[in-house]
C-alpha cells in the first residue's frame, strides 16, 4: 500500500426539480376553518381547489396563485360545516390531487 488517497467525482442529484408536487394539507383536521395546502411549483402558475362534500356535490371551489418554489397557500372553509370532504387540487400544469379533509 503506497498511501496514496484517491476520491470519486461526486454528482449533485435533484430529484422532483422542475416539477409541481402537491404534497397535501399542513394541518389536518384544519384549524380555524383555514386549509393551509403545501405545493412545491414548477413554476409561477395559478392552481384551483374544488371541495366536495361527501355526497359529491360541489361546495366550495377557490382559484389561488403559485410562485416558483414552495408554496404554503391558505384557502378559508369559513362557509363548510364541521364534516368530511374531499378537495381536488389542480394546477394550470397539469397536477392534480385529491386529499380527504376534516373540519
Amino acid at each position: 500500500k503506497s498511501g496514496a488517497r484517491s476520491y470519486s467525482r461526486i454528482e449533485m442529484l435533484q430529484l422532483g426539480v422542475n416539477r409541481t408536487i402537491i404534497n397535501g394539507l399542513v394541518q389536518n383536521p384544519v384549524a380555524e376553518s383555514t386549509a393551509i395546502v403545501d405545493i412545491y411549483s414548477a413554476n409561477g402558475q395559478t392552481a384551483e381547489a374544488v371541495v366536495f362534500d361527501m355526497m359529491g356535490r360541489l361546495v366550495l371551489r377557490q382559484q389561488f396563485a403559485l410562485t416558483q418554489g414552495k408554496n404554503n397557500t391558505r384557502l378559508s372553509l369559513l362557509p363548510l360545516a364541521s364534516g368530511q370532504y374531499r378537495m381536488l387540487i389542480r394546477t394550470t400544469d397539469g397536477v392534480a390531487k385529491t386529499i380527504a379533509v376534516m373540519k
